[in-house]
């Protein structure tokens, strides 16, 4: 079903009041892989890429991503470091694509470019399932960066896009926040909030990392800096919608946020044929990375994002 009929037939079932209490929210799944550079196998873990709720997940899309810095988290990393790497899924015993290593450019598949004082700096996520924000309900959204900015400080800014489900007038909810250090910022949540009017189907999220305030005529922002967390208050499940490492110190929750690029942004993006792939609670898969063969460099081990997104379905 295409996402602007999935609308009509919420809008429809909301008008009869047929719903049942049937939701849907969007979900991701995040881990981070350091490559060691021997050309050796590196698995993920395997409880991230799982589905830990009672509720099935519909998987839609594959983004993969290099990290900012290298594993010593001082040396910066190139972006280009994602064409070193190969990657496979194992699903069910069963391999996704191939058995063997593919590299990971090749998985690209979702043409998401776009100017680049805008993709640098903005991951835009067009939501396969679009959700609906009850009235006077809203989003609790959390950043932290993933460098320190040091004297100055990154605006770092959150919008989500929508329809009213009775009025079917756009809605546009906005909220930003100066990060000057590594703690975690939660966005003024009064600005997601709707007015208590309608619901709204929300249909994109945006996240965008600003120059440095100090500076803008020279850096043009970078949204791999950011890392991001969400979760609605209100009539949703309340749960977090990123999952990641697991016994990692310091913990880190939020999913980064160039792993979100889906629509606009810098990260490789696979969309999976058909319907995706369906975890029921309890089901999930494997990841395997490793360096491809004849890849050489001098930088110490390089870290890869992966993410794979998509939407819980609550009956």
């Amino acid at each position: 079903m295409r996402r602007e009929e999935y609308m009509a037939h919420l809008i429809k079932l909301a008008e009869e009041n047929v719903c049942h209490g049937v939701l849907e929210e969007p979900r991701g799944f995040f881990d981070s892989i350091t490559l060691t550079g021997d050309g050796n196998l590196v698995r993920g873990n395997p409880d991230v890429f799982r589905n830990g709720e009672q509720f099935p997940v519909r998987l839609t899309h594959m983004t993969m991503a290099a990290r900012t810095l290298e594993s010593d988290l001082t040396t910066a990393a190139a972006e280009t470091s994602v064409q070193l790497a190969g990657l496979r899924l194992i699903f069910h015993d069963q391999y996704y694509m191939a058995p063997v290593f593919t590299p990971l450019p090749i998985f690209h598949n979702v043409v998401n470019g776009g100017a680049a004082p805008i993709s640098r700096a903005q991951s835009s996520w067009r939501f396969s399932r679009p959700f609906i924000l009850s009235a006077r309900d809203t989003m609790n959204v959390a950043v932290a960066l993933e460098e320190d900015p040091g004297a100055t400080a990154r605006r770092v800014a959150v919008s989500f896009t929508g329809i009213g489900m009775l009025s079917r007038r756009p809605y546009f909810l906005e909220s930003d926040a100066s990060v000057g250090d590594l703690n975690q910022v939660i966005l003024p949540t009064d600005n997601f909030r709707t007015d208590g009017a309608e619901p709204v189907i929300i249909t994109d999220m945006a996240i965008n990392c600003s120059a440095l305030l100090n500076d803008p005529d020279t850096d043009l922002g970078d949204v791999r800096m950011v890392r991001v967390q969400v979760r609605q208050v209100g009539n949703g499940t309340n749960a977090d919608w990123f999952t990641g490492p697991i016994g990692v110190t310091p913990p880190l929750p939020q999913c980064p946020a160039a792993l979100l690029g889906m629509l606009t942004g810098r990260c490789i993006v696979h969309e999976f044929p058909g319907d995706g792939l369906l975890w029921e609670p309890g089901e999930g898969l494997s990841v395997e990375m490793a360096e491809l063969p004849g890849s050489t460099r001098d930088a110490a081990g390089i870290r890869m994002a992966i993410g794979f997104f998509g939407f819980v379905s609550v009956t």
